[in-house]
């Protein structure tokens, strides 16, 4: 069979110090696993004024899950009510799937500066062409 080829893949056990026994058990994110999730599922949307999306579509954790677990850490989130943008800011774009979890603008950036990583980690760069 010539067009097939091997498939490797590999198993991991969560580290002792997440105190995870599944993905509702997890009471509090760790800095680290907070960085890696960012990292992972976090995309700028918006230009000047945009926010931080964290798409957990497809994983084992839902938006409001997450949600729970970020105002746990006193960090921000708004949720979609229909009319496309929030309520209560002007720096907040909303997403109509509630497994999408939208931090706010000032909140986006200061959980991107405690976590070590910048805008130009989870933005696209914006062509002026």
């Amino acid at each position: 069979m010539s067009d097939c080829s091997d498939l490797w893949a590999f198993t991991t056990v969560p580290h002792p110090s997440l105190d995870y026994d599944g993905v509702t058990d997890v009471k509090r994110l760790r800095p680290f696993t907070l960085r890696l999730l960012v990292s992972a599922v976090g995309t700028w949307i918006g230009l000047l004024f945009g926010s931080l999306h964290l798409d957990v579509r497809g994983w084992d954790v839902s938006g409001e899950q997450l949600r729970g677990l970020l105002r746990n850490e006193d960090i921000l989130t708004v949720e979609y009510d229909g009319d496309g943008y929030a309520e209560d800011s002007s720096t907040c774009r909303y997403h109509y799937d509630d497994d999408v979890v939208v931090v706010p603008h000032y909140d986006a950036l200061e959980l991107l500066e405690s976590v070590g990583l910048s805008l130009s980690d989870v933005a696209e760069p914006i062509n002026l062409d």
